[in-house]
């Protein structure tokens, strides 16, 4: 696995909270626009909240796997060193 640099990991940290506020965002507008064009309010607004929220808990355990992985494969890697 190649070496990032530590501005990357802090990168990639930030692309959750982004996904999450994106999330959750779409959910609502979607619930929102399905209200003026279908009724039922406020139901399909909490059921746009609803999806969002789980979409945006599903971004946090992928992000939790990638990060995993990552220091998996570095505990790997480090192990192979005979300086350390």
């Amino acid at each position: 696995m190649t070496r990032r640099a530590p501005w990357f990991r802090y990168a990639q940290a930030s692309t959750v909270g982004i996904e999450m506020g994106l999330s959750v965002a779409v959910g609502v507008f979607g619930g929102i626009y399905l209200e003026r064009r279908l009724g039922g309010a406020p139901w399909t607004s909490l059921a746009g909240l609803a999806v969002g929220l789980g979409a945006a808990v599903l971004s946090v355990v992928r992000a939790a796997g990638r990060v995993r992985r990552h220091a998996r494969a570095e505990g790997a890697n480090e192990g192979d060193r005979p300086d350390r």
